[in-house]
């Protein structure tokens, strides 16, 4: 690697319901780094944080933090005033993609299409007396979590053997709610668990799709789908042919962290198999997503092309991809560019610097 002698501070963990995976990804980074001959220091992430920099002073931040007080901009926004170049978006794209309803609203802006959804605020929500939001199906989204997992760390979903979807008709997440024709779900009784807001959104039928874009450079695209029951448990889980699909993967219509993680379940086809033009739209897509909010680093954004009308939708924006041994981002960019985790750490801290820099 370029500089090994730099002394990396890797800041992660905190006090959110993401704290595992961050931790999860700290850890990987701090031994591929002091592996490569860094001097790494792990930092966790808590109200003592700016007492803790200012003691270590490290060269650079690199940025494991995910959810509240991480990938919202938060963090970025300490360190550009502490002057400490970090990892991974600034302040505006941090928090502008981590917000799913001012994201929305940006990706229209600037002429992409994204599923139509409705924004119900518990301040004008009547107990007992709303019916549901729009047309079913839809999904229930909180406006900023991210990784599949609950507050308890527990993997939690009901399911029940009908369907009109090719997917099962009833299932609970604390994340993610995905209601159905004939779910038992009654809106009039819906609790708030994700705080004052939540964005409800029109389910589409179709098939997933994830870009990854590393210093503005498109890597490349990936069909994500709940196909195979053999995949490795290693980073190199992609496939480049169709594969039946996997059991468990089956029996579930959202990815949770059981069917993101676990080997077996998921599998991406990079290159996906798609024709050309949808290829095309998807990475010049990711493309003007990246420079229109002035990402640095890695970024990873979703897409479900629709079943009926092949119109490509985008979901969201990861301003701080996962990076384990069974995330998405080096899984594509080993499939498309060779590149392994040492080689995409280099490229991270290449970006590192301060807003306005």
């Amino acid at each position: 690697m370029d500089i090994p002698k730099k002394h990396v501070a890797v800041v992660g963990g905190g006090t959110c319901t993401e704290r595992e995976s961050s931790l999860e990804t700290a850890e990987l980074v701090v031994k591929a780094l002091t592996d490569a001959g860094y001097r790494v220091t792990f930092v966790d992430m808590d109200t003592e944080i700016a007492i803790k920099l200012s003691t270590l002073k490290p060269d650079v931040v690199f940025n494991c933090m995910q959810g509240i007080f991480g990938k919202d901009g938060c963090l970025p926004g300490h360190l550009n005033i502490m002057k400490l170049p970090y990892t991974h978006c600034g302040v505006l794209a941090s928090s502008l993609a981590s917000d799913k309803i001012k994201a929305k609203q940006w990706f229209r802006t600037i002429g992409l299409s994204t599923p139509d959804s409705v924004v119900i605020d518990k301040s004008d929500y009547v107990a007992g007396k709303s019916g549901d939001p729009m047309d079913r199906p839809y999904i229930i989204k909180p406006v900023a979590q991210g990784t599949s997992r609950d507050g308890n760390d527990q993997i939690c979903f009901v399911t029940v053997p009908l369907s009109i979807y090719n997917v099962i008709t009833s299932f609970r997440y604390r994340y993610v709610e995905a209601i159905f024709h004939g779910d038992d779900f009654d809106f009039a009784s819906y609790t708030f668990p994700y705080g004052n807001q939540i964005l409800v959104e029109r389910f589409i039928k179709g098939r997933e799709f994830t870009v990854a874009v590393l210093n503005g450079d498109v890597l490349g695209a990936a069909e994500v789908g709940e196909s195979g029951a053999s995949c490795p448990k290693s980073w190199y889980f992609f496939t480049s042919a169709p594969n039946q699909v996997g059991n468990l993967g089956k029996s579930k219509r959202f990815r949770d962290l059981e069917t993101k993680y676990h080997e077996g379940f998921i599998k991406l086809s990079c290159p996906p198999h798609v024709s050309d033009s949808v290829n095309t739209e998807l990475l010049a897509s990711a493309e003007k997503i990246y420079k229109s909010l002035d990402c640095r680093g890695p970024i990873r954004i979703d897409y479900i092309l629709e079943e009926k009308t092949d119109r490509l939708f985008v979901l969201e924006v990861n301003t701080d991809p996962g990076l384990g041994p069974m995330s998405d981002f080096p899984a594509i960019a080993a499939a498309s560019r060779g590149m392994n985790l040492e080689c995409i750490f280099d490229e991270i801290l290449k970006s590192a610097c301060c807003d306005f820099q």
